[in-house]
């Protein structure tokens, strides 16, 4: 998850015991892209009042997909961490910091170009506050790159799980005593942390158990799971506060993993899917701007249909980025990972 874009494609992984993990990646990043589409139509006023109330539900009592972003990250993570400093700091910048420092450029200046066809509003005056106002979907790749440098510091403490549960308590206890979007980055920081943490500390076991589990059991959590998620989302009136959606916010990482458990049992089209959740964070740091663009086409075009936004934004979310991140390594253009020279430079690399 630390990865933006990759340069081969590998589809060996779906093989592997931990093939599930790619699979639940994609179906993340595939909700985050609907949430993304629905949002902006309901900004728009081209959504029933039913389907946009419940798509704000989702993300304000659900957290949305990303808590699975997070967890995954989590998962993956002391691996990255277990790297020296000095390598540790090189992936970190190739990366996560170049896309989010080229996306963040791409997506203020699209929106100065495009002005109120976007209901973005920035301009660049904001690009001198990325460091604690991240633009966009972006934000997560800011606090991606702030845990993995605590947790790399972390990591090498004596009691550093006992480090990392504290500082996921602490991050609830601030949500329980006040904190809120006005402090954005800090609000960011502690609604993620917990289900960073659980990653972290469940780490590589958890790859092998979830591969293992019984089908059926995973059928009837994903189930329960889904119940759960539906009733909250379409069954409360008023949106639970932020303490709250810490625990609520397990909810569809249950239903992620168990879904993708169950794919990986059926066997169709893993390979696929795997290949696709290795660009699960390339989708999700390039979907907003082609997904915004086709929104912007069919409304100059004079359709308003919903349905036909929903289904071309998300198209456009999930495939333009991929597409784009193809071209970029053909035409060794980094947007979305600055290469590594020196592998490039070796042999066979």
């Amino acid at each position: 998850m630390t990865e933006v874009g990759r340069a081969k494609p590998d589809t060996t992984r779906a093989s592997s015991r931990v093939a599930w993990v790619d699979v639940a990646r994609i179906f993340a990043a595939f909700t985050i892209v609907v949430h993304h589409v629905l949002g902006g139509l309901f900004a728009r006023d081209l959504l029933p009042e039913w389907l946009g109330s419940a798509n704000e539900s989702w993300d304000v009592n659900l957290r949305g997909a990303v808590p699975v972003f997070a967890f995954m990250s989590g998962v993956f993570a002391l691996r990255t961490v277990r790297a020296p400093f000095g390598r540790f700091l090189d992936r970190l910048g190739r990366r996560v910091l170049w896309p989010l420092v080229v996306w963040s450029l791409i997506s203020v200046t699209l929106s100065v170009v495009a002005g109120d066809r976007t209901q973005w509003e920035l301009g660049f005056g904001d690009l001198l506050t990325l460091p604690w106002q991240p633009v966009l979907q972006l934000w997560y790749l800011h606090v991606l790159i702030v845990y993995l440098l605590v947790l790399w510091i972390v990591s090498r403490l004596r009691f550093g799980s006992v480090v990392l549960v504290v500082l996921a308590a602490a991050s609830v206890v601030a949500l329980a005593v006040g904190l809120d979007e006005g402090t954005y980055l800090p609000w960011r920081l502690a609604s993620m942390a917990p289900y960073f943490v659980a990653g972290a500390l469940l780490g590589e076991p958890l790859l092998h158990r979830v591969a293992e589990l019984d089908v059926r059991i995973a059928l009837g959590a994903a189930t329960v799971a889904s119940v759960v998620a539906v009733s909250l989302v379409v069954g409360l009136e008023d949106f639970v506060d932020d303490v709250w959606s810490a625990p609520l916010g397990l909810v569809p990482i249950v239903v992620v993993v168990m879904a993708a458990r169950l794919a990986v049992a059926g066997g169709l089209g893993v390979d696929r899917l795997v290949w696709l959740g290795q660009r699960s964070l390339t989708i999700y740091v390039g979907h907003v701007i082609p997904a915004a663009a086709v929104r912007a086409g069919l409304l100059e075009v004079g359709i308003e249909t919903w349905q036909i936004h929903l289904v071309l934004g998300v198209a456009a979310g999930l495939v333009v980025p991929i597409v784009l991140e193809q071209l970029s390594v053909r035409l060794r253009v980094p947007l979305f990972q600055l290469p590594n020279d020196r592998l490039r430079a070796a042999p066979g690399g």
